[in-house]
């Protein structure tokens, strides 16, 4: 008996971090439309050129889902790492009463390297052991808040 092959698409769907990335992405892509149509040229033209910046970070860096230190924290968080440079994003889709922060324990950087980052206008050194053990705070507010973070190693 010959088990019929399935075409080369639907293997690549059976990944689930395919499925992951299609659906940020159809999400993004939503939401950018929405954006783009309340958006000047000039604002247009600064949003591509971060986006271009930091492009190599997200299709050639290694993807990590992180939790932060709540059970019931409703922050979605991701991280890329690429080499010696990092991207950290952190969305806060709903605010509820009461809503607190939490500690994001990242991943994949070097534990014996500093790494540099603005946070909230601040601009903080972390050794890379310091990031991945103890953590950042954050404390978004707000519906549909979110924080991205260029994190450099030093």
């Amino acid at each position: 008996m010959r088990t019929k092959k399935l075409p080369v698409f639907l293997e690549i769907m059976k990944s689930s971090f395919f499925i992951i990335s299609l659906i940020l992405i159809i999400y993004t892509i939503g939401q950018l439309i929405t954006f783009w149509i309340f958006t000047d040229e000039y604002e247009k033209d600064l949003l591509e050129a971060k986006y271009k910046e930091i492009r190599h970070i997200v299709q050639d860096g290694k993807f990590y889902r992180l939790q932060g230190n709540l059970v019931d924290n409703d922050y979605h968080i991701f991280e890329y790492v690429n080499k010696e440079e990092a991207l950290l994003f952190v969305f806060l889709p709903q605010s509820k009463v009461g809503h607190r922060f939490t500690t994001i324990k990242l991943r994949g950087l070097d534990e014996n390297k500093d790494y540099k980052f603005n946070l909230f206008g601040q601009d903080i050194v972390k050794s890379g052991r310091y990031l991945m053990n103890h953590g950042l705070t954050v404390k978004l507010e707000g519906d549909y808040a979110s924080l991205v973070l260029y994190i450099k190693e030093v």
